[in-house]
This record gives C-alpha cells, structure tokens and sequence, in this order.
C-alpha cells in the first residue's frame, strides 16, 4: 500500500499523542500505561498505537509491564504473568531491572511446573545482582523445588549473609533439614535404637554432597542459627558407619564440633534462650531429644560426639572409633571442656558418657600407648567429674558404669601405680 498523506498523518499523530503522555507522565513521576496509549487514537491509528505502546515499553515501561504481571499473578493467571514478566525483561535497561523481572518470571515458571527454566532465570538474576539478597532466595527456591537442597541451603545462606532476614533464614533452616535424616539400613530392616547391624547395613539418609555443605556453611555463614542447625546435622551424618571415616580424615568434619565445642563467649556464639526459628526447634528436639531452652547450649556438641562412636556395630572390623578419638588431640581437649562446661545438665552428660564409653573401650583392650593417652588427656578427671555429676543428680545407673570406667584405668597392668618394682 503507497504511504499517503493520511498515513503520514497518522504516524504523526501517534508520535505526537505519545510524546505527550510520555511527557505528562514524567511530569507526574509516573509512566502512562499501555491502554492510556491506545485509547488516545481512533481505530484507523490502532496498529501505529500499538507500535508506541510497544516502543513504550521498551522506551521506559518496564514497570509497567511488571506491575501488570504482578497483577496477573495475583489473579492465578501464570501465563500471563509470564508473558508480562518476559515483556518487561526486554524493555529494562539495568541489571537490577533483568533482575527484578527474571526473579518474578521464575517464580511463574515454578508455579506451573518449569522447574529447570526457573532455575536458569533465577541464576540469572543473581548473576545480574550478586549482592541482592532476594535474587539468591529465589534461586534457592528453584533449586530446593529440583530436590538440590544442598545448594539451595548455599544459597539461602548467602542471602542471609548480604541481608539478615527472617525469611532467607527460614528457607535456610528448613533446607539444612532435609541435607541429612539419619541413618537407613539397605537390607530394609528398621532402624530402632539400641539395634545390632552387620558392617555395610547401615548408610547415610543424606542428600549428596550434605557433609562438604554443612562443613561450608558452619565455617562460612556469621548466623548462629545456621551455626546450630549446621552442628545438629553434621551430628545426624556422624552416626553413619560410611560417613565416619570423613569426619576423622577427608574433609576434616570433626573441626566444626570441635570448634563449637570450645566456645569461649556463649552469649555471642551461641543461640538466645527462646525464640529459636521454629524449622531449628524442630530439628533440635527431633534429634537431641530435648528442647534447647532445656538444655546447655554446647548439649548440641555433645550430641555430635556420642554420634561418633554410636553404630559401631555395623562398621568395619578395622574401625577402631574410640581409638580415633582418642588419638585426636582436638577431640580429647574438647570433651574435656565440655564436661566441665556442662555439669548439672543430664543430656550433656549422657551423650559425654557414650563418648567416653568408647574411648575407654579402646583403653581397655590397648596396651600402655593408649593408657597414656588417656592419662595424658585427663580422662581419669573427665570421668570423676562425670561420675561426680552423675551422683549429685541421682543417675544411679550412670553412676555405677562411670565407676567401673574409672576401675579400668587404675586397675589397668599398665597404669604407673601397678608396675612391681624391679629386684633391688
């Protein structure tokens, strides 16, 4: 069709009308909408209205077009949404826009069941904006939907880090829940405390790569929830037979229990009494069998190494676990501490005399290195002030084993007081 005057017209006319409502909206801080475009033209101007309302877009109105996906979400209208989102991205021109529109797309995308285009609009975002927060939230909402929760509780985080909130810390909390559950036998027998299992029954229920994860994250994240929740499922993956060799070698993920275990100023590195975020109540009772308020705040590091000599049944005949602790140095001065720290709380001292339950089994059948091992490592004075405790609190039961513990160190024939003196 030849360009006429009319058409000229037209164009002219539609350049004009929207330059005017462009202007007008700048003067109100506000940008006119795709329908203020069109309604200013009659329906010979419709398609050149179009193409303004477009040029609108990409000229300035992302915004709007967010804000219409916004509203088509509220509405229950994914695709909708998605197509304004999409919109929107094309029209944005700096990254905390792309961000903004790739965060609110992979949410739609989620919603209707696009896990992996999420994802790959999610990491965008946060590549767009490393230090928002927000970006890192969502992309660990779309990794957690992908069962990745190793690297959505990475993720959450990491947002925790840029921005304390209690939501990222939520979402952080719940996926540290679902890195490790415990221990799963794979001849399908259940698993009940105080079972016998033959070596190799007995694995971790754990998500892949859950240890270097939780290490990470107790090294790495200043939250002292995160800090907590990290010691509990360290402590859940420390009870299986496959898992305990990496907590004494490999990755060295002994070191974060040691470390709590030593904590110095417990006002500043360990959770408040009340108000835990409920996904870490939870997970604490769950596992430590108490409630945090109840117990002394390193009862958690003792629960992680009473988890380290537990199921020893079912690990290979050539893993000696209470002899590995007791030649670790770190380990030894740590539940010394904790002894001392802890007196007069039960379940600190339960999970204490399950350690030294091992240690000394180790003692008993070695010969005069371990015993001095273990003279050199207090372990006499350990167990006197655990017997100690055991009696003040009316824990007979306790009382008693302890006792017979201490026998096996004095009595031992290679302890210094039962050596016969050589023939003068």
């Amino acid at each position: 069709m030849a360009f006429s005057h009319q058409h000229g017209r037209l164009v002219v006319d539609a350049t004009i009308g929207f330059t005017s409502l462009v202007e007008d909206g700048v003067e109100k801080n506000r940008m006119p909408s795709r329908e203020n475009l069109l309604e200013k033209f009659d329906r010979r101007g419709v398609s050149i209205a179009k193409g303004a309302a477009t040029l609108h877009v990409k000229m300035g109105g992302c915004n709007d077009a967010r804000t219409r996906g916004n509203e088509a979400w509220k509405r229950g209208d994914h695709l909708e949404a998605e197509r304004w989102y999409t919109e929107a991205l094309e029209g944005s021109h700096t990254a905390e826009e792309r961000a903004k529109c790739l965060s609110n797309r992979a949410t739609v995308r989620m919603a209707r069941g696009a896990g992996e285009e999420a994802w790959m609009d999610a990491n965008k975002a946060v590549e767009e904006t490393p230090m928002w927060s927000k970006a890192h939230v969502r992309l660990g909402e779309t990794l957690r939907a992908l069962h990745r929760h190793s690297e959505a509780a990475e993720c959450f985080a990491k947002a925790l880090a840029l921005q304390p909130d209690d939501r990222a810390r939520e979402r952080a909390l719940q996926s540290l829940a679902l890195l490790a559950r415990g221990v799963k036998c794979q001849t399908q027998r259940k698993v009940m405390p105080g079972m016998q299992f033959r070596p190799g029954e007995l694995v971790a229920d754990a998500e892949p790569g859950a240890l270097g994860s939780l290490v990470k994250m107790f090294s790495t994240s200043k939250d002292r929830a995160i800090k907590l929740a990290s010691i509990i499922q360290l402590s859940v993956l420390a009870a299986a037979p496959d898992q305990k060799m990496e907590f004494f070698d490999g990755v060295c993920a002994v070191v974060p229990l040691i470390t709590y275990a030593q904590v110095q100023d417990l006002d500043r590195d360990c959770c408040p009494r009340g108000g835990l975020p409920l996904p870490l109540a939870e997970m604490y009772n769950r596992n430590v069998g108490t409630s945090y308020e109840a117990s002394h705040p390193l009862t958690a590091a003792a629960f992680g190494f009473s988890r380290l000599v537990a199921n020893k049944s079912a690990c290979s005949s050539d893993l000696n676990l209470g002899l590995m602790m007791l030649r670790s140095a770190g380990i030894m001065r740590a539940l010394s501490k904790l002894v001392t720290d802890t007196q007069g709380f039960d379940e600190a001292q339960s999970f204490l005399c399950e350690c030294f339950r091992g240690v000394m089994d180790a003692v008993a059948k070695g010969g005069a290195q371990e015993l001095s091992l273990a003279l050199e490592f207090g372990v006499k004075e350990s167990l006197e002030v655990l017997h100690r405790d055991a009696v003040q609190n009316d824990r007979a039961s306790s009382a008693t084993y302890l006792q017979r513990l201490l026998r096996q160190i004095i009595r031992h024939p290679d302890h210094p007081d039962n050596q016969v003196p050589a023939p003068s």
